[in-house]
């Protein structure tokens, strides 16, 4: 196996565990205090998480992220007003989570860290969610 198929194989793995988990919260009922609490912790973790990847601006978070997980290709544009839109219309947790019946992956495993890491970047964005793939036809992201 060359190292672009040991890639995705991680990246496959990795969305099934993500997706495994939050089916899991769901049924016991836990999913709305997991979410919080990773929400908290994120926005504690992320400014050394942003040094760590060498990720300065909302681009570079789409891009790396991308590449890192593999889960959703997005693709930016550059509005008025300094803001940036990321747009995907297919995302590798969503579509599994969706195929196996389980919990939302959305919030806990991108929203929010999207957020928190947005956030922690200089200058400071703020996220909002316009659409997912769970409700409807995209991902839509906006960082003003």
């Amino acid at each position: 196996m060359n190292e672009q198929n040991e890639t995705r194989t991680l990246q496959l793995f990795y969305a099934g565990l993500m997706v495994d988990a939050a089916a899991n919260f769901e049924h016991f009922g836990v999913a709305q205090q997991v979410r919080e609490k990773k929400a908290r912790e994120q926005a504690v973790a992320a400014p050394a998480q942003l040094a760590q990847l060498g990720i300065r601006s909302p681009r570079e978070l789409f891009e790396r992220f991308s590449g890192i997980f593999g889960c959703a290709r997005w693709e930016l544009a550059e509005l008025e007003g300094g803001v940036v839109q990321a747009e995907t219309r297919s995302c590798l947790a969503c579509a599994i989570a969706k195929k196996r019946g389980g919990g939302k992956p959305c919030e806990l495993y991108c929203i929010n860290p999207f957020r928190g890491l947005a956030q922690a970047l200089n200058p400071a964005r703020e996220l909002e969610v316009q659409e997912t793939l769970w409700e409807g036809g995209r991902c839509l992201f906006r960082l003003s």
